[in-house]
């Protein structure tokens, strides 16, 4: 498939969804941004496509790339001595998934792709409400040493959390609330 049919494809669907509060919509716009940007080899989206590919697999256990920054601040917010993070910002931009939302919008206007889901707090919202819901329980495993696994938990409508699970002596937590 060519370049230009993707495009065509992404706007046709993008003219029909506004809001993204199916789990089949995200799956399939993910795809094919994943499609797109390896036809292209475009390397410029590296948070655009770990979540593309998050999305298709039940697990993430290698490629961390871009993510293991991310996965580095979250681990500085937990000590050994607390059950709780000493910080929580980290935690809910990864949990509004702030830098996703950036990188989606620089890639959607580089592909002359409408943004209004980018732009609209409303629209953003649905779709990372419906995104945590696709991740959930696909865990990212061993993403650093001493960290065994991350995974989302989605409660629905704005509230999800952050689930670790540590292997260095530090008791396994949960952390979030609404976004």
């Amino acid at each position: 498939m060519a370049r230009e049919e993707i495009l065509e494809k992404l706007e046709i669907f993008l003219f029909k969804h506004t809001s993204f509060d199916e789990e089949c919509h995200i799956i399939y716009l993910l795809v094919e941004i994943r499609k797109l940007l390896e036809r292209e080899n475009n390397s410029n989206f590296p948070l655009v496509k770990f979540y593309c590919d998050w999305t298709v697999h039940t697990k993430r256990d290698r490629n961390f790339g871009i993510i293991k920054e991310i996965v580095d601040k979250i681990d500085s917010c937990f000590s050994v001595e607390s059950h709780y993070p000493s910080r929580d910002d980290e935690i809910f931009d990864f949990l509004k998934m702030t830098e996703l939302r950036k990188e989606f919008k620089q890639l959607f206007r580089n592909y002359q792709l409408p943004t209004n889901i980018f732009e609209e707090d409303s629209n953003w919202s649905c779709f990372v409400d419906t995104l945590t819901s696709v991740l959930s329980d696909q865990p990212i495993l061993n993403p650093k040493e001493g960290i065994k696994s991350i995974s989302l938990v989605s409660f629905g409508e704005g509230h999800s959390a952050i689930n670790i699970e540590f292997n260095d002596g530090r008791t396994d937590s949960m952390a979030g609330g609404e976004r």
